[in-house]
């Protein structure tokens, strides 16, 4: 006798379960979101504190300012060099900075960070460290205890949080 559809709900109750299980779907979805964006509002927050270097005034070799909160263009590092003739230099160091003095210092000692001796243009450098940590300038033990600490695993670190925040 026909075509017949037997339904346990009469169509308009369809639309209705139908709008209520898009609705459950949007508000997971918004949920997951909100999660998602909380996460990385508290992953920038517990990151927004600028690493701190010692510093001198006269970029880096003039009087010692003291422990210093880096600006945000120049916080991948602190940089400590202490030439022959007495010159130092304490300040904070910029992603250009690392990259040129890993070249210049580093690289040949098979290091990313923490301190070599005697190196530079005629070897005229007595010291030079490259560290990552707050405070790490102050001293050669210092900067050297940091050389574990590079900035490469911290960034790796702050990736992975990401992902598994965005997951």
């Amino acid at each position: 006798v026909g075509n017949t559809h037997f339904s346990p709900h009469p169509p308009k109750t369809l639309s209705r379960l139908s709008r209520l299980s898009r609705l459950s779907r949007l508000s997971r979805l918004s949920r997951h979101s909100m999660i998602k964006t909380l996460g990385l509002i508290i992953l920038v927050c517990l990151t927004c504190e600028g690493l701190k270097c010692y510093e001198r005034d006269g970029r880096g070799r003039g009087q010692k300012i003291g422990l210093q909160e880096c600006s945000a263009e120049k916080s991948f590092g602190c940089r400590l060099q202490e030439q022959y003739d007495g010159e130092m230099t304490e300040e904070c160091v910029d992603e250009d900075d690392i990259r040129k003095f890993t070249r210049f210092y580093l690289e040949e000692e098979g290091k990313e960070g923490g301190c070599v001796e005697n190196v530079g243009y005629q070897k005229k450098t007595k010291l030079f460290c490259l560290c990552f940590t707050d405070g790490c300038n102050e001293s050669k033990e210092k900067a050297a205890a940091s050389e574990s600490t590079t900035i490469l695993p911290l960034i790796m670190l702050l990736f992975a949080a990401t992902a598994a925040i965005m997951l």
